[in-house]
């Protein structure tokens, strides 16, 4: 049974005006556009190799987030399938009719990741349904490693960035694949974290590894120069679209870019440990074929509430994406960039090399090579930006938006630890993360996380940071929760609808992951909605440029019942492993007026299991007879949702297994086996909102 404190806590208000969102999700299941596993000629979420073909997978029933660390992949029999989906952009469909439209898809894990292409059907009420459903090919470019998030460019195309690029240093080290043959120089000990994205990348490339798999074969296929930019898909005629990777971007550990008004300055955030924050200026707008790249500097000011900082830039570098596939495409390698050196035991560097504390695995020694700057700009970025001066101590640096009400950027931190501490690991003291570098940040461990605001000075070039919304940290409750759920945990996804801060979660201090509206002008922060059990909520956006009558917000639920909770599977109402993806229609002029209201949902036991986001709100007249239809249903529901809190609230003695059988028996809304068939529905007036 949910925690009394917090069944009060997420009591809804009322609703008013034209309901938007999901009053139930149980009412309807048309906002569904796609789930993994599912689909033609090749299923959403398939895993592919070069040539096109399945890739194979030895763990049965396809592959969740549990994948990354592949044992013998040679005995590999199943297809595997990824239920990790993120980043999705919708256009419409070139030298098609109004209704048809096309769409994008990050399947984010494991590798080979990829980018699917979902060819749709629009409806008079704006349902969209998959007709199409392949990866686009970016086999031309090695294929795409761990793509995360992403933004609509201003010129009409889909950008998304691949996380947690390889280390090239530890691979062109490593002697041999797995410990088993040469011990400590192989490269499952010199990149603990980074061996199992690896060898599951080689099935791209139809290497199935195992103890035996030759160093050579491996490096002869891959790359990790490949591997860490934005990617950009283009629709074209087809439905693969066309993809491609900017190495002008800069080969980071990428969550998304985002391109400003101006349409030349292009943030990049840097999502891992020891990172930093990267400003790409293209030398014409609207064109990334030649960029400047410049690493963020900040000097503190103070530790109170999360922090607040200045900023400044360190110019890394120039280049054009031509001569860097010239140089990648020539076997550039790491040590053609820096040479290295062991930090002495008095802590210093030798005489010649420079300390810096980049990517979480603490003090480096090394020294830039002669005339490699503009390269190294490019392909070693965060290390270019410690050994310059910037700072490279940020931690899990996550989504980015432009506000254009409040003329700031708002970006999330999702764990204020590590390189953010001074000289400790979540606040027990352990000097790895601040050895040899700047030590710049020195704020108080925090795993509940912040968003921050960047201020602008000319031209979109940021030169404040400030902490304006931070999670609370809590002893851990009865379900685990450590972060008060009255407030963000771990935000990850940053989004703009209308005047309001869209906060998605990615978080283990919260039960379930939330979706969270905040108001930048009031302060004021409001629950509207949460994930399924072991779910995480990504990939929240609003399509724009499309013709016809509908914009869509569209959202992903990501791996359920994956990362946690796996035992709540039994529960009657569970929705499944598979990830799916939804798109609300919205009437154009809703958007354009950015008159949106949102409104808290009740939360309960039943809910946990399944998605359930609250309502969004709009004055807005321009709306068909049956999405007001579908609205007065949702209000409704909700209505009904709200009497079933407060009911099941009062029944605080019973058991809570039979609290949760008896509540998935509650006809207040929908049978049992009507709301399993409806999990991801969507109610929309002019639209609806889901995240995941």
């Amino acid at each position: 049974m949910m925690h009394q404190r917090r069944r009060q806590a997420l009591a809804a208000t009322s609703i008013a005006g034209v309901c938007l969102g999901l009053g139930s999700v149980r009412a309807q299941s048309n906002a569904v556009v796609a789930r993994t596993g599912s689909g033609s000629p090749v299923p959403f979420g398939q895993l592919t190799d070069k040539d096109g073909n399945a890739v194979l997978t030895n763990i049965v029933g396809g592959e969740n987030n549990g994948a990354w660390n592949i044992s013998d992949t040679s005995t590999a029999t199943s297809v595997g399938v990824s239920h990790n989906p993120d980043w999705v952009t919708i256009f419409d469909a070139p030298n098609g009719t109004t209704s048809e439209k096309i769409g994008f898809v990050h399947l984010e894990s494991p590798n080979p990741s990829s980018v699917y292409a979902l060819a749709m059907r629009q409806a008079a009420d704006g349902t969209l349904t998959v007709t199409n459903s392949e990866p686009v090919d970016f086999s031309s470019w090695g294929g795409t490693w761990i793509l995360c998030a992403g933004s609509y460019s201003p010129w009409n195309t889909h950008l998304g960035g691949e996380e947690y690029e390889p280390d090239a240093r530890y691979f062109q080290e490593a002697e041999c694949l797995t410990s088993a043959e040469c011990g400590d120089a192989s490269l499952e000990v010199i990149d603990e974290d980074g061996f199992g994205s690896v060898v599951s990348m080689l099935r791209f490339f139809g290497i199935y590894a195992n103890e035996t798999t030759p160093m050579e074969q491996v490096k002869a296929v891959f790359d990790p120069y490949k591997y860490g930019y934005v990617i950009e898909v283009t629709p074209s005629s087809t439905t693969e679209g066309a993809g491609a990777k900017w190495y002008t971007s800069g080969r980071l550990s990428i969550e998304l870019p985002y391109v400003m008004p101006n349409n030349q300055t292009m943030y990049v955030t840097d999502d891992g440990t020891n990172v930093g924050l990267f400003r790409v200026e293209m030398a014409t707008p609207g064109d990334l074929s030649a960029t400047t790249l410049y690493a963020a500097k900040l000097e503190q000011l103070s530790a109170d509430n999360g922090g607040d900082f200045s900023m400044t830039w360190v110019e890394l570098g120039s280049n054009t994406q031509e001569a860097l596939t010239k140089a990648i495409d020539g076997g550039v390698v790491f040590s053609d960039l820096f040479e290295t050196a062991d930090v002495q035991e008095s802590g210093d560097c030798p005489a010649g090399f420079t300390s810096i504390n980049q990517g979480g695995d603490g003090q480096e020694c090394v020294s830039l090579v002669e005339g490699q700057q503009d390269l190294a700009a490019y392909l070693e970025p965060r290390r270019l930006a410690a050994y310059l001066g910037a700072t490279t101590e940020g931690s899990k640096w996550e989504g980015f938006v432009y506000d254009p009400f409040t003329k700031k950027a708002y970006t999330a931190i999702s764990n204020v630890r590590y390189g953010m501490e001074d000289r400790q690991k979540k606040g027990a003291d352990e000097p790895k993360y601040d050895a040899g570098g700047s030590n710049s940040i020195k704020l108080p461990y925090n795993k509940c996380g912040c968003v921050y605001a960047l201020e602008f000075g000319e031209d979109f070039v940021a030169n404040k940071f400030t902490a304006v919304l931070c999670g609370s940290p809590m002893p851990a409750d009865e379900f685990g929760q450590e972060c008060d759920v009255n407030s963000i945990s771990s935000p990850d996804n940053i989004s703009l609808l209308g005047k309001n801060i869209l906060i998605g979660e990615d978080t283990d201090y919260h039960q379930n992951d939330f979706l969270w509206s905040w108001d930048p002008t009031t302060g004021e922060l409001r629950r509207v909605g949460t994930t399924p059990y072991g779910s995480e909520l990504t990939g929240v956006g609003l399509s724009r440029n499309l013709s016809g009558k509908y914009a869509y917000l569209t959202a992903v639920i990501q791996h359920p019942y994956g990362e946690t909770d796996q035992d709540k599977l039994e529960l009657p109402d569970a929705t499944g492993q598979e990830g799916y993806v939804t798109a609300w229609p919205i009437a154009k002029a809703d958007v354009a007026s950015a008159n949106f209201e949102t409104v808290e949902q009740p939360i309960s036991e039943l809910e946990k299991a399944m998605p359930n986001f609250g309502a969004i709100t709009t004055k807005s007249t321009d709306a068909t007879s049956t999405v007001e239809q579908r609205a007065q249903a949702a209000e409704t529901n909700l209505a009904a949702m709200q009497a079933e809190a407060e009911a099941k609230a009062k029944e605080e003695a019973k058991e809570e297994a039979a609290a949760v059988k008896e509540e998935a028996k509650a006809p207040a809304t929908k049978s049992a086996g009507e709301l399993a068939s409806a999990t991801v529905a969507l109610v929309a007036a002019a639209g609806a909102l889901l995240i995941a």
